[in-house]
């Protein structure tokens, strides 16, 4: 029996389901975050956190993707938060992950402010427009990032759209973009 299918079974126990939820949903969870700015270490206790509370609350769960999701940002939000309250507290180590391609150090530093830059205009989107354009980058169908975000198909498609526009558009005129 898959992870899907011991995850949407009745009979299954409620361990058996978290532990299905878990096989499912933790990794791509933490790409997500990741790929929405947060640190290694900030995406994995969101991840973490949104567990707990999926556990705590499974009962009354119709879709523990989307739940899982919102659950992980809220947490991140509340980390970025607090983190920008306390001075020098401000986590960039998603900004260090050298790739496996980047063949030597000018490689390495053109891929670094390549993805700053891209990071720094996603952040400038709408919520929504950043969450579906994050399951964009991590290769996610859009049927796959509607069952997880709670939308239609349609309206994902839309989003991506709206992103991939605005994004075009913030690169074609960087003066207007703001980019640091």
């Amino acid at each position: 029996m898959t992870s899907a299918e011991r995850l949407s079974t009745e009979q299954s126990s409620l361990p058996v389901r978290i532990e299905a939820a878990f096989a499912l949903y933790a990794r791509p969870l933490v790409r997500w975050l990741r790929i929405r700015g947060a640190s290694a270490m900030d995406a994995e206790d969101a991840m973490q956190s949104a567990f707990i509370s999926l556990w705590r609350n499974f009962s009354s769960m119709d879709n523990p993707g989307a739940y899982l999701h919102t659950a992980a940002w809220r947490t991140w939000q509340q980390t970025r938060a607090a983190a920008s309250r306390a001075p020098g507290m401000e986590p960039e180590e998603a900004l260090y992950d050298i790739p496996a391609s980047a063949a030597g150090p000018m490689e390495s530093a053109e891929f670094h402010q390549e993805r700053w830059e891209i990071l720094q205009l996603t952040a400038r989107l709408p919520e929504r427009q950043q969450a579906v354009l994050a399951y964009y980058i991590d290769d996610a169908p859009t049927s796959e990032i509607a069952h997880r975000l709670g939308l239609s198909q349609t309206t994902v498609r839309s989003t991506l759209r709206y992103a991939r526009r605005r994004l075009a558009e913030m690169l074609r005129r960087p003066e207007e973009a703001d980019i640091p």
